[in-house]
């Protein structure tokens, strides 16, 4: 269902990247995002699901960009070591998802004791010394996030930054501009409710939170 990049080209990308050719690195990501996404997401009937294939794929790709000597051509071919790369990643994230599902049970069950009896000078004053710090770590998390970002997710996420919504903005960041109009709406859009998602669920693990 989903065709596998070409394994020359992809080969062929991954030695330039060794080589040090920046424009490699986005090759090989759009060779493989889609197909890995839609391999990683077969057999899942929820949206939610497809979006965790799609952080699973993206992560997978992130880590062979970052560090590719991990792959080694001996063992397998690179879609193969993509692959269970991405099937890891998918299994991480859905326990993660398990794991806070958990918590906000549990948490649910104190919701009634916490306002009970509410300290609010504590509270005000825990807020006011937590707050530069906060935000600190936040921008931290932040700039963490954006550093996992494939080369055109982080286009987009720029645009999205900067208040940027006409469609054809996207989708000449995106390499669409030839694309029918109502095709790049459909794409602009999934990639930033992609976006969008992803930030939440990386907010979500990895910004602390009270027990």
């Amino acid at each position: 269902m989903f065709a596998k990049p070409d394994p020359d080209r992809l080969a062929s990308a991954y030695r330039r990247i060794v080589a040090g050719d920046a424009a490699a690195r986005e090759e090989l990501a759009q060779l493989t995002l889609e197909p890995l996404a839609g391999v990683l997401g077969t057999g899942w009937g929820r949206n939610r699901d497809a979006s965790m294939a799609h952080d699973a794929a993206v992560d997978a790709i992130m880590g062979l960009l970052r560090s590719p000597q991990s792959y080694v051509p001996a063992r397998s071919s690179l879609w193969s070591f993509l692959e269970m790369a991405g099937r890891r990643n998918l299994a991480d994230i859905r326990t993660s998802e398990r794991r806070r599902s958990t918590r906000i049970g549990r948490g649910q069950k104190n919701v009634a004791l916490r306002h009970s009896a509410p300290n609010k000078f504590n509270s005000c004053l825990l807020d006011r010394l937590a707050e530069r710090e906060a935000s600190d770590a936040l921008w931290c998390v932040v700039n963490n996030f954006v550093r996992s970002l494939l080369p055109a997710e982080d286009r987009v996420l720029k645009l999205m930054a900067s208040g940027v919504r006409t469609t054809p903005e996207y989708a000449r960041v995106l390499g669409m501009e030839a694309t029918p109009p109502g095709e790049q709406r459909r794409t602009v859009k999934r990639a930033k409710d992609r976006l969008r998602k992803r930030l939440r669920r990386w907010l979500r693990d990895t910004v602390p939170r009270d027990s």
